[in-house]
């Protein structure tokens, strides 16, 4: 009963009601979950063209930090977290992850553990430009106002990041920085599961659980 809910659920479901639905311990819910979501994570592949690339900025609002934890960053980047991310656009698989930084040799190196050479890959961030001698980069300039040229647009990597911010803040409620990571494992692996039908989903799901210990006893 577990596996509908968070496999089916958009935009992810909250502990505590994922508790009162399977009417266990709340304990016993955390392990469980984690161990769900661990076999909807994707597992590595290389994309192929035509691949978008793109990059976002995440924090908890300042309001809602200890004062000794305050960034004070304002609307920049300042005191966020930087997810990077990229989207096959014909099978709208995703790869994600939080680095330190949003320059060059941060971006070049994520784009090659997950991008054949050659490919055609389009962004907009200037720090994508060294790829340009192992991939064909295209760009589009979202500070001028340009968001598509022809067939070149980040358009289904916004869509993207606009359903992870609002499973980080309706469902998550702006959890910890050092949570970001698994947010994001979450949330990409539901976002490639929701191309499937239900059933398919929690076939795939029990299919990678088959063997794994859950360390969870039934509860009266």
């Amino acid at each position: 009963m577990a596996m509908c809910p968070l496999s089916a659920s958009f935009k992810g479901i909250f502990r505590l009601k994922l508790t009162s639905n399977l009417t266990i311990k709340q304990s016993h819910t955390c392990p469980l979950a984690h161990k769900i979501r661990s076999a909807m994570k994707q597992r590595n592949e290389l994309f192929t063209n035509p691949v978008e690339a793109d990059e976002t900025y995440i924090s908890r609002l300042e309001n809602r930090k200890h004062s000794d934890k305050k960034k004070h960053g304002g609307r920049g980047s300042k005191g966020k977290a930087p997810i990077l991310a990229i989207k096959k656009r014909d099978s709208k698989k995703a790869a994600v992850k939080v680095a330190p930084d949003t320059r060059g040799k941060t971006l070049s190196n994520f784009i090659g553990s997950h991008v054949e050479a050659g490919n055609t890959i389009d962004s907009e961030h200037m720090g994508y430009n060294p790829i340009a001698i192992e991939y064909d980069r295209n760009s589009v300039k979202h500070p001028r106002g340009e968001y598509v040229d022809g067939q070149i647009h980040t358009n289904g990597m916004e869509l993207f990041w606009s359903m992870l911010k609002l499973a980080y803040i309706e469902t998550y409620h702006r959890l910890a920085e050092k949570n970001l990571p698994r947010c994001a494992d979450d949330f990409t692996g539901r976002d490639h599961a929701r191309q499937k039908t239900i059933l398919d989903q929690v076939k795939a799901i029990v299919f990678d659980m088959e063997g794994k210990e859950t360390n969870l006893q039934r509860t009266g």
